[in-house]
């Protein structure tokens, strides 16, 4: 069956061109149905099912058809803006760019909405904490910030880390070929049907209340998760009382990135000092934005790691949260688990 993308006219005839463009389009999600006016619509939205209207800001503001998901098309406007028309709320699309880029935007908005009203579905347990911690900025430290992040945390609970940086080295640990890692949960959950968190909790290696998986085989094994994969970790994490608290980091971005900046609570970025540093992080900032995650930015809390001499050269467990930095997460937190 057919998704339906409503596209009303607003006597411009810049509608009609854009309904055609989007019926060419092998790679769009929906069938597009132009309509010259509002009755035509209502007619049509009475014996059938419309997916998504796109129309502009004065049709939005009398819709009479309470559409779940709905697109203005605004002469100006900034990207990701949200036009409160009901509860349901709007997307806002600016106008003047190309078909390519409008229907760029009418998928990405559309999938995160089908995202949210799945997780909606999703029973959450209840005080779970799922974080991420990411850098644009390369030598900040934020794999060793995330780790022990993620030991802090464990004191207060059982504790999941998993690292999507290939190129991170755990404490101690003599990685071989035979061990099994990372890459082998990213093939389980591609062939499983389920069984997940098993999976993950025999493969995980035990630091007291710290549980967490070696790294990839390849780096390759990260860049190519796919989204698909990224949503069904987030959600079999999400709904199993097993962890209080997971930390993920991020490491190398790759096309499932955006799925774990998306389903955790909280995102550390990590940054340190220049001028070089600051740009990289407004740039970050500004991608978030383009491709319309605002939430993103809008949760994200920039931190710069402290000096630690313990934490210079080969460190141990045992020293993660005894200097600088374990003062820094406990302030940082706002918990008094170390001292």
């Amino acid at each position: 069956m057919d998704r339906i993308l409503a596209i009303l006219a607003d006597g411009t005839g810049y509608a009609q061109e854009l309904a055609a463009y989007l019926n060419t389009r092998k790679n769009f999600i929906f069938k597009t149905v132009l309509f010259r006016n509002p009755t035509q619509l209502k007619k049509y939205y009475s014996e059938n099912q419309v997916d998504m209207l796109l129309c502009s800001e004065e049709a939005v503001h009398n819709n009479e058809f309470r559409i779940k998901n709905i697109c203005v098309l605004s002469d100006a406007c900034g990207a990701g803006e949200a036009l409160e028309s009901d509860e349901n709320g709007c997307h806002m699309i600016f106008k003047y760019q190309s078909g390519e880029a409008v229907m760029k935007e009418i998928m990405d908005y559309y999938s995160s909405k089908q995202r949210r009203d799945e997780e909606a579905d999703i029973p959450v347990v209840a005080n779970r904490r799922i974080i991420c911690v990411c850098s644009p900025v390369g030598g900040s430290f934020a794999s060793t910030f995330a780790l022990a992040l993620a030991q802090y945390l464990s004191i207060g609970g059982r504790t999941l880390y998993i690292s999507f940086d290939p190129f991170f080295a755990y404490p101690g640990e003599e990685k071989s070929h035979t061990d099994k890692n990372l890459s082998d949960l990213m093939y389980y959950m591609e062939v499983a049907k389920g069984g997940i968190m098993d999976f993950i909790t025999r493969l995980a290696h035990h630091c007291g209340s710290l549980d967490y998986i070696s790294g990839v085989s390849h780096w390759f094994d990260i860049v190519d998760m796919s989204k698909k994969n990224m949503h069904k970790l987030i959600d079999v994490l999400n709904s199993n009382d097993i962890y209080t608290n997971i930390v993920f980091d991020m490491g190398t971005a790759g096309s499932a990135s955006m799925e774990l900046l998306a389903g955790c609570e909280d995102v550390y970025l990590v940054t340190k000092k220049g001028i070089n540093a600051s740009k990289a992080v407004e740039e970050w900032k500004r991608q978030m934005l383009f491709t319309n995650h605002r939430d993103i930015v809008e949760k994200s809390k920039e931190v710069e790691i402290p000096h630690d001499e313990l934490l210079e050269g080969e460190y141990s467990f045992e020293v993660l949260l005894k200097g600088h930095l374990g003062r820094f997460i406990e302030e940082t937190e706002g918990l008094k688990y170390c001292r």
